[in-house]
């Protein structure tokens, strides 16, 4: 009894994850047993003695009857419970789905919206509801309330969904809204009378019908002024004239049949010269005529659940309700205009659709550079609306503070031309300054990266003229744009539309080879998706890739692809992502948070050098409109997901225009951005820079730079340079060298210790050490590092100092920062098969000749056993101390006795 109750059970939340093709089996099959437990129930406890089994016999007799009722309403698929379905033959193929269920079936719309359909009609009835769903991805959402929504739905046609279908019965309401560019305003009636000279003058103003129904005692009625209007006309019959029915169209395309009561509602629009339309209704409702006429290309253009006549509610009938979309891209310029958002604001003062028009009000009094205006406005609704009191104190601080007088500086000739050149990207070395450009002499094609090379070493020097990078990036059809470059300069990052692209837009690199730039290689997934990915940028120790895309789990419930327009813009719901480097590939992005994050757009990430400050533009936090500037700083080096609150970048730097494609230096004083049609710009987009404040600038950092080079013949080495945590001995990061000439360029965030060293194939690592414990303002080093070939044969030997190798000052206890060295010299040997090893120690002149021949024969000794302990034969390993008998500097400084207190080994044979 109990397994019979259990499948049944299960069979019935099956149902609500049904599709349509197993709906109908189900619905049955449960109806079925629904029967067969009740006469279970009732067959075991008439064979039960009644004195003492009656409470028994009545509490299941009750549970069968609940299970048989259930059943019977869950048999949607019967005739009985749906009035009609209209289908219609369309020129093209249309996919759809549809589904019936007893209660709205959102774990289905869901899944068909993550599977690129969308809600085309829904109706509610006595038992339930059905469900229409077309191809096509296009953002929707679904409010349900027991009263007609009208905050919420004031709230979402403010930030650009529009009604596209309403259903409801017995008082309950399903709106559901769609994003659709088509519809630029729309206006929302509810009246207890039909609403005839609504419609007539509307159509007057040229909008035209989207939803028309009659629920819950109410005619719902919302009309819609589109980019481009065709005829519309309506009509109530008796029946539905089958036989006639082109006649009846007049030749008007059906786009809509609603049974309401015992009359059909149709709405017409356009202009057909035939309209192929059948009708199921009764005994011919059934799935297998559904999927027969779609077999012969008619789709579903109306589903009817049934509705008892006059058993309407009637909540609310004496009332009407009016509601019209604010056209939140519109700025406000006067009172009027004013006054119309500050009523938005305050009817809608707990939702999302606020903050926007509070922005757009404060850029109607910016353009008019009425600050004090602005402050005002925010005082008011500071004390009104006590919900957004950190936003409103955000923007507050924002005005209030004195606009920085900082200079942008158009760059001006050779980098900017009468034409188009945007997204500046400076090499952290500060030498190169890549960019995009469009129509540009000595391209490839329309559009491509350029880069412009310093005419002189000097941070501030002029640019030479820009260059393409070549055709290893640049094509003909291509749209090359570039996003980021890596902090050692070796790698660039772009994004686009390429043959072989995932989805709409992805992400892709290209390497510095010596014969210039390699072709373009697309990221991998799960980096690159079906959606929109762009602006990549790898953390300076090449371990993460943090980058941004409207794919689904953003922050927010509505998913906005990019292009469709939101709120102020047509950024979509972007967020900022982070995908991690492991042995294994690239992890599964991480969303970087909702203190990053909001649910409208963040674009145009940049992760300084120093691995903590990070810029983008949003246009979801408080700011001057549009796209802002922002800058956040990571708060664990181990996380990803905790920042500082992201702080604007302040007026000096944000306009009420997108502000977006900061990029900031290594010295994290200065930026390059473009700027469109400025007045002093040589023509359409230009590339300026500016010195940025110093509250949002990062931390100072240590850059190391120079170049890798042959011991012997002094040429340059092409190799990678990996540095070290010598406190906890895990490697920090690496990077590439320069193939053209050797050249290298790290950056090390303050507050360690750290060894670094070259390596290449064929020659020993060469290591170093830098320590920034105490390091307060920015350091910058420059620092040639010359590697020696290994030897070759028994008879040749290599003799190398182990530079990360410590003790403290007298004493001869091996400390822990040497290990990497020691382990990465270990490790060496034994690939290597070297069979001879002479570990020499030396020391300064202070002190006795005994104390330091002792002293580095014991330090020498020291490095031996550990070599010992990481498996290296002891026959193979001899120690000796050469006390200060060997200098390498004659000085008489500090410096000079650190170099020449150090352990060398001399390796030979095989």
């Amino acid at each position: 009894m109990s397994f019979l109750f259990g499948l049944m059970l299960y069979l019935f939340k099956a149902l609500g994850d049904s599709s349509k093709e197993n709906t109908p089996i189900l619905r049955e099959l449960l109806l079925l047993l629904g029967i067969t437990a009740f006469c279970h129930l009732l067959f075991h406890c008439l064979l039960t003695d009644v004195k003492y089994k009656m409470k028994t016999f009545l509490g299941l007799l009750l549970i069968g009857l609940n299970l048989l009722i259930l059943s019977s309403y869950s048999s949607l698929a019967k005739n009985e419970q749906m009035s009609l379905v209209l289908m219609k033959k369309y020129p093209l193929p249309i996919s759809q789905s549809y589904v019936v269920d007893t209660i709205l079936p959102m774990q289905y719309i869901r899944s068909q919206w993550s599977a690129g359909y969308h809600v085309a009609h829904i109706s509610s009835g006595q038992f339930g509801y059905s469900v229409i769903m077309n191809g096509g991805i296009i953002p929707q959402r679904i409010i349900s309330a027991d009263t007609f929504p009208i905050m919420q739905i004031r709230d979402q046609l403010a930030l650009g969904l529009r009604i596209t279908a309403i259903s409801g019965y017995q008082g309950k309401w399903d709106i559901v809204m769609t994003l659709d560019n088509g519809v630029m305003n729309q206006y929302v009636i509810l009246q207890s009378t039909f609403p005839s000279q609504i419609i007539q003058s509307y159509w007057k103003k040229d909008y035209r019908i989207g939803v028309l129904d009659y629920i819950n005692g109410y005619w719902v009625l919302s009309m819609n002024r589109t980019m481009f209007s065709s005829a519309q006309s309506y009509a109530i019959h008796d029946s539905i004239p089958i036989e006639n029915f082109d006649t009846f169209l007049k030749g008007y395309a059906l786009r809509e049949c609603k049974q309401i009561e015992d009359k059909y509602l149709f709405i017409m629009e356009g202009n057909s010269s035939k309209e192929d339309v059948i009708r199921f209704s009764g005994k011919q409702l059934t799935k297998q005529a559904i999927d027969s006429a779609w077999e012969r290309g008619y789709a579903l253009c109306a589903m009817q659940m049934y509705k008892p006549i006059n058993q309407h509610a009637y909540w609310l009938r004496d009332s009407i309700i009016e509601i019209s979309s604010l056209d939140i891209n519109a700025l406000p310029q006067d009172s009027l205009s004013h006054a119309i958002y500050d009523r938005h604001i305050m009817s809608c003062n707990d939702c999302l659709s606020s903050t926007v028009a509070m922005k757009k009000r404060l850029q109607g009094y910016l353009m008019n550079k009425d600050t004090s205006s602005a402050i005002a406005m925010y005082a008011m609704y500071k004390t009104a609306l006590p919900t957004y009191k950190a936003w409103i104190d955000s923007s507050l601080a924002l005005l209030a503070n004195p606009m920085d007088s900082i200079q942008k500086i158009n760059l001006g000739s050779p980098i900017n031309t009468s034409g188009s050149e945007w997204d500046p990207v400076p090499s952290p070395d500060g030498q190169s300054l890549y960019l995009s450009v469009r129509d540009r002499r000595g391209g490839e094609g329309r559009q491509d990266v350029f880069v412009a090379e310093r005419s002189d070493s000097l941070i501030g020097g002029m640019w030479k003229k820009p260059i393409s990078i070549g055709k290893g990036v640049n094509s003909q059809n291509g749209e090359e744009t570039i996003d980021n470059v890596s902090t050692d300069g070796n790698t660039l990052f772009l994004s686009g539309t390429f043959p072989g692209t995932y989805g709409m837009f992805d992400i892709y690199t290209a390497e510095r080879t010596p014969d210039g730039w390699d072709n373009l290689r697309q990221m991998p997934r799960p980096i690159n998706s079906e959606y929109h990915d762009e602006s990549g940028c790898l953390s300076s120790d090449g371990k993460v890739l943090l980058f941004s895309s409207d794919r689904p789990g953003a922050i927010g419930d509505l998913y906005v692809p990019m292009n469709y327009r939101f709120a102020d813009g047509t950024h979509g719901n972007m967020d900022l992502w982070a995908s991690i480097k492991t042995d294994t590939g690239w992890s599964e992005p991480i969303n970087l948070g909702d203190k990053i994050n909001t649910p409208f757009s963040e674009r145009s990430v940049y992760l300084h050098p120093d691995g903590r400050t990070l810029y983008f533009s949003s246009n979801g936090h408080p700011g001057m409109g549009g796209l802002d500037v922002f800058v956040s700083y990571r708060l664990n080096e181990d996380s990803w997901t905790e920042w500082t609150v992201p702080k604007n970048m302040g007026r000096a730097i944000n306009t009420i225009d997108d502000d977006f494609s900061y990029k900031i230096t290594v010295s994290g004083d200065t930026a390059y951005y473009a700027a469109q049609d400025a007045p002093d710009g040589l023509g359409q987009w230009d590339v300026y820079r500016v010195i940025i404040p110093k509250n949002v600038r990062p931390q100072p950092i240590a850059s190391l730079s120079g170049k890798v080079l042959d011991k012997l013949t002094k040429k340059p080495i092409s190799g990678s340079i990996i540095w070290e945590d010598l406190q906890t001995g895990k490697k920090v990061g690496s990077s590439t060298v320069n193939p053209n000439d050797g050249s290298y360029f790290i950056v090390l965030p303050l507050g360690k210790k750290y060894g670094y060293y070259a390596s290449a194939d064929g020659y020993y690592p060469s290591s170093s050490n830098i320590d920034l414990k105490k390091q307060q303002s920015a350091l910058s080093k420059k620092y040639d590092i010359q590697l020696s070939a290994m030897p070759a044969s028994k008879e040749k030997e290599l003799t190398v100092e182990l530079s990360n190798v410590f003790f403290d000052y007298g004493s001869a206890q091996l400390l822990e920062e040497s290990q990497p060295e020691l382990r990465r010299f270990a490790t060496i040997i034994k690939e290597k098969g070297y069979t001879k090893i002479l570990i020499s120690g030396h020391t300064d002149d202070i002190g006795s000749d005994a104390f330091n021949d002792r002293l580095s024969f014991l330090r020498a000794n020291a490095v031996k056993n550990y070599l010992i302990t990481l498996g290296l034969s002891r026959g193979i390993l001899q120690a000796k101390g050469f006390g200060k008998r060997n200098p390498r500097s004659l000085e008489k400084t500090a410096e000079a006795n650190a170099e020449n207190r150090r352990v060398e080994v001399t390796i030979s044979g095989r």
